[in-house]
């Protein structure tokens, strides 16, 4: 079996994007991938990704600046993985995260989806003063268990429950087979400008089951041009990220909510045929 790291980048991010790349590549796990897919397709970003020459790296881009979601999709449909994760240019991955999702797995059989409980780490540049350099996480006991995703997307839907409990491809790890079913029937997986969000409530409408590992597989960064930082603050690249959509995909409520965001893409669910 093997497991692809989807690395979604672009232009200004490269200081992020050598460490990320750092981390895949320490990886214990003896048959996986990492695609890096660059947006807007600068020289840079190809020259630093080059510079590591090394084969478990494939490299694509496409030249024309895509809102994120395009992107995602774009990247998605150069997958070759059978199982994948996303993870951002600022993020990491753990060493031994691989070797633990093939460990689920084999106990797990026919699982299509293992989320886990990401760590958090706030680069120095970003805004806040007393995050900057902050690492967070949690003691984790390493239990693993079977959930429902249907029972867990009720509870999200009710707002009795948290998003991140829904099983998740952004630092999750999905099967490709899976993802693709979605993308022919409904013609995309990422249908919202935050695709990470929407996908995970599209996977807790398609997915019988997963499995939940109470351990840490990934960090997730967050930096001064991290994307939710820029939208949370309500900075100008927040606001040009938005613009970057189509009119139709503008947010009705407010970008800098997590919350409303969720209820946001649960009305478009409700009123659309991919329910």
């Amino acid at each position: 079996m093997n497991i692809e790291i989807l690395i979604p980048t672009l232009a200004g991010r490269e200081r992020y994007l050598e460490w990320c790349l750092k981390s895949c590549l320490v990886q214990r796990h003896h048959s996986f991938g990492i695609l890096v897919s660059n947006n807007g397709g600068a020289s840079s970003v190809k020259k630093l990704v080059e510079s590591f020459n090394d084969s478990r790296i494939r490299y694509i881009e496409v030249t024309d600046l895509l809102p994120m979601c395009k992107h995602w999709e774009f990247m998605l449909s150069h997958a070759k993985g059978d199982f994948l994760t996303i993870i951002g240019d600022d993020d990491a991955i753990m060493p031994k995260a691989l070797l633990v999702v093939e460990e689920v797995l084999a106990e797990y059989p026919g699982t299509a989806c293992v989320t886990h409980e990401p760590a958090q780490y706030y680069w120095p540049d970003y805004p806040v003063e007393e995050l900057k350099d902050r690492y967070v996480y949690r003691g984790r006991t390493g239990i693993r268990k079977l959930a429902s995703a249907r029972s867990t997307l009720r509870e999200v839907v009710e707002f009795r429950e948290w998003y991140g409990k829904l099983p998740f491809l952004y630092h999750g790890f999905v099967s490709r087979q899976v993802l693709e079913k979605i993308r022919a029937k409904h013609g995309g997986v990422f249908l919202r400008p935050a695709p990470d969000i929407f996908v995970d409530l599209v996977l807790g409408m398609h997915l019988e089951s997963y499995v939940q590992v109470e351990d840490c597989l990934t960090i997730g960064g967050q930096g001064a041009k991290s994307t939710g930082t820029s939208c949370s603050v309500g900075s100008e690249a927040g606001k040009s990220f938005i613009e970057t959509h189509p009119k139709d995909m503008w947010p009705k409520y407010s970008i800098a909510s997590i919350t409303l965001q969720v209820f946001e893409y649960i009305e478009f669910l409700s009123a659309s045929s991919l329910v």
